[in-house]
């Protein structure tokens, strides 16, 4: 089956690749919606309660504009599109969308790992270009793919969608930078973690803890979405290239969302004496000192957004 349906088993096949990639969109909209019902209590806390700052701006964005995407993309698949040039349109938004939310997403975890390493300003030096790489670079795969997906599968409402049956291989490369990007920042977290932890062994450390626990769920998760994307596009059937689109945004977005959640929740949790930090929490750097303990807990204080274990 190369370029055109040959036969009605190539027919059959191509139907079975479509409602698959069309169940997963649904999947990922009621995953989203269902990840802000079971979170929407400490969002309300959390979020929507504190002052506009960083953290707010980036969760709300990140967690409204994935669900629009999200949206769109079902969208997109459910209903019959008659034209390729709808289908090009159509497609071009959402790649676009997508790298957004993935930059985003990847901003999150970046910005994590600055404040992590007490925000110096050696390390933006590395962050920026890294971001503007990845975004560069998924635009440029993204456009150049859509440009080529012609022409489309226009079967009537058997098909729904936009289906090609030419998809170029590099389109495979599309997870590649923000699998790069993942990589980095969890061995940069790890190690910064681990040599803290092993530094404190004897103390109770909720934040350097919280922030390698968060790392090691967002390296697995981006690796669980990112391998299978890639494999199924680059050696997979063609109509099967846009399968994981829906899987991948709704799991990057609910990563992102819960790291941005267990940050203010820690900090503005009873093991905190000053709790208006969370509502003027601008993202600080993180220091960390030994000031006392009773018994097997150590006291903590906070003083001018450094948190003092």
């Amino acid at each position: 089956m190369v370029g055109r349906i040959q036969t009605l088993d190539d027919f059959d096949q191509i139907a079975q690749d479509v409602y698959a990639t069309n169940y997963l969109a649904i999947a990922s909209v009621a995953l989203l919606a269902y990840d802000h019902v079971i979170t929407i209590k400490q969002e309300i806390n959390l979020m929507w309660r504190s002052r506009w700052s960083v953290t707010k701006i980036v969760y709300v964005w990140n967690r409204y504009f994935a669900l629009l995407t999200l949206s769109f993309n079902a969208s997109i698949r459910l209903r019959e599109i008659t034209s390729d040039a709808s289908c090009g349109a159509s497609l071009q938004l959402l790649g676009g969308c997508a790298t957004i939310i993935v930059s985003t997403v990847d901003f999150v975890l970046m910005l994590r790992v600055w404040i992590l390493y007490g925000r110096p300003r050696i390390l933006l030096y590395i962050i920026i270009p890294l971001i503007i790489g990845e975004v560069v670079g998924l635009t440029i795969i993204e456009a150049l793919t859509v440009m080529s997906l012609d022409p489309y599968i226009h079967a009537g409402p058997t098909i729904t969608g936009c289906f090609s049956l030419i998809v170029p291989q590099y389109f495979a490369f599309y997870p590649i930078p923000p699998l790069i990007i993942t990589s980095i920042m969890f061995v940069m977290t790890a190690y910064k973690c681990g040599q803290t932890l092993y530094g404190y062994r004897r103390t109770r450390m909720p934040i350097v803890s919280l922030f390698l626990r968060d790392g090691v769920f967002w390296f697995l998760a981006v690796f669980a979405v990112g391998l299978p994307q890639m494999i199924l596009t680059y050696v997979g059937r063609a109509t099967l290239s846009e399968v994981m689109i829906g899987p991948s945004l709704a799991v990057y977005s609910v990563i992102a969302s819960r790291a941005l959640l267990n940050i203010k929740h820690i900090m503005s949790s009873h093991e905190y004496p000053d709790a208006t930090l969370a509502d003027s929490m601008e993202l600080p750097s993180l220091q960390f000192r030994s000031t006392g303990r009773t018994g097997q807990t150590w006291i903590t204080s906070v003083d001018e957004g450094v948190v003092d274990l």
